[in-house]
């Protein structure tokens, strides 16, 4: 009953914020401001909503005088200049307008959809965006923002890229609101599996899909990976009829694509070739003639070198459904021993963390790399989710088991460090509080407003540690 009241009353709550922003949205009419074009701006205030900003990047031929595709771009810390930034040059190129949330945060989805709300108001009084053609972009935990973007406000979308990250827990893939989803992971990242699974379902939902491995730390992607992104969906916007095809445009992408298969075929690389013109069929088909390709690929898939990679790939899913299986009754036996501290802690072990960890610094294959990373990725999920809930119920203590398991699973994910911090502070851990809120901080953790408001920290306000930590983050 409780549970059902709660759910009325979030409903209600969310249906009155949405006619509020409707409302809000229709009150003024658009007009042309003197803005700098080509280049970025780092902090624009909302008109309606002081203390609500985004950075901004507009196209040099940016004029009122016709609509222009946006990208809007959501940082887990809410620093819009970085993805603006990084975005800039593809949108110069193809004359996107780019805006970053300054208040989008890994924790919060009141705040996020408020924000959302403000900028969403406030960029189409300033701006003449196509309706057709409206964009997101997000990094880690700001993938949950731009995945939820067309549910919170109600309306579609043509595209997403997101980077290190997957749908938010309430949000169902029927609801994604969006024609196409360009998802890029890096081989250690804990979301890989979540975002291969998501590639390999939204076909079915006649989603155009692409997922892109890109090498290193999971982290926004360089401006030349955002590019490629960018260039994709401006094929699936000619694909759909939202711009006029152009065969110049297009001839000069599978040129270039068809040049860096053939560079991985060359370093026998035939899987990642076979992947890049399986892409190019998929993507160039009902455009230009593809019947070349198709023949390359059968080719392709015919090298011992592919079949080889089939075999191991077989071998490896096949461990990670019986890691799957094992997964449920380690977790299960956690769970039944926790108030055992000894018997809790055979059964961390168990989990197998720290082998995982070490296969992704020690196997140089990358399929290997990539399933010990997915692995880690189901850990990392399910003790996160624990956590959570403890915090929520004010078991601190519990809360911290279960958050260092998550914070390793994460290789030291910010916004998990922070959460541990709150729990060693909850706990009168004064050393373990202040150890771990330096490294989240360290890590990325760049909130000084969340920081200065966190209730678990009362105690600690006046500790010269304390003091000097949210200064340092305050001087940049």
């Amino acid at each position: 009953m409780k549970e059902r009241k709660a759910s009325f009353l979030f409903s209600l709550c969310f249906f009155l914020l949405i006619l509020k922003f409707f409302a809000l949205q229709a009150e003024t009419p658009k007009k042309e401001e003197e803005l700098e074009r080509g280049k970025v701006i780092p902090h624009l205030e909302c008109l309606r909503e002081k203390g609500k900003s985004y950075s901004l990047y507009l196209p040099s031929p940016y004029s009122f005088e016709r609509e222009w595709p946006v990208i809007y771009a959501f940082d887990p810390w809410g620093r819009g200049v970085v993805p603006v930034e990084l975005f800039r040059e593809a949108a110069e190129k193809y004359g996107y307008i780019v805006i970053g949330s300054n208040d989008s945060r890994a924790d919060s989805w009141k705040l996020n959809f408020q924000s959302l709300k403000s900028i969403w108001i406030d960029t189409n009084l300033r701006f003449r965006i196509d309706a057709r053609r409206i964009y997101t972009a997000g990094f880690s935990w700001g993938v949950g923002v731009s995945t939820g973007f067309s549910y919170m406000l109600r309306r579609p979308v043509a595209g997403i890229i997101a980077c290190s990250g997957g749908l938010p827990e309430w949000l169902e893939i029927k609801n994604l609101g969006s024609e196409a989803f360009y998802g890029i992971i890096a081989p250690k990242d804990i979301s890989s599996a979540e975002l291969s699974e998501l590639d390999e379902q939204l076909g079915s939902l006649g989603v155009s899909h692409r997922l892109k491995m890109i090498e290193g730390e999971p982290r926004w992607p360089p401006p030349q990976v955002l590019t490629e992104a960018v260039e994709w969906l401006e094929i699936q916007a000619m694909k759909r009829g939202k711009i006029k095809v152009d065969e110049d445009f297009l001839n000069s992408q599978i040129q270039k694509l068809r040049e860096k298969a053939r560079l991985k075929e060359d370093s026998k690389d035939v899987p990642s070739a076979v992947k890049m013109v399986e892409a190019m069929i998929s993507d160039f088909e009902g455009l230009i003639d593809v019947s070349y390709l198709k023949e390359e690929l059968e080719g392709l898939k015919k090298s011992p070198l592919y079949q080889s990679y089939l075999g191991k790939e077989k071998i490896l899913k096949k461990n990670e459904k019986g890691f799957l299986v094992g997964w449920e009754g380690k977790w299960k036996r956690l769970i039944e021993v926790f108030e055992n501290p000894l018997e809790r802690r055979k059964a961390v072990m168990a989990l197998g963390v720290d082998g995982l960890l070490r296969e992704t610094k020690t196997k140089k294959d990358f399929l290997e790399v990539s399933f010990a990373s997915r692995k880690l990725g189901r850990i990392f999920k399910d003790s996160f989710r624990e956590a959570s809930g403890a915090l929520q119920r004010n078991e601190p203590q519990r809360a911290l088991v279960f958050l260092r398991i998550a914070a390793a699973a994460s290789l030291e994910e910010p916004l998990v460090l922070y959460k541990l911090a709150c729990a060693s502070a909850l706990t009168g851990d004064k050393k373990g509080f202040l150890r771990t809120l330096r490294r989240a901080v360290e890590k990325g953790f760049q909130d000084a407003e969340i920081i200065e408001n966190e209730e678990a920290f009362t105690s600690f306000r006046e500790e010269p540690e304390f003091k000097m930590i949210l200064q340092k983050i305050k001087d940049g």
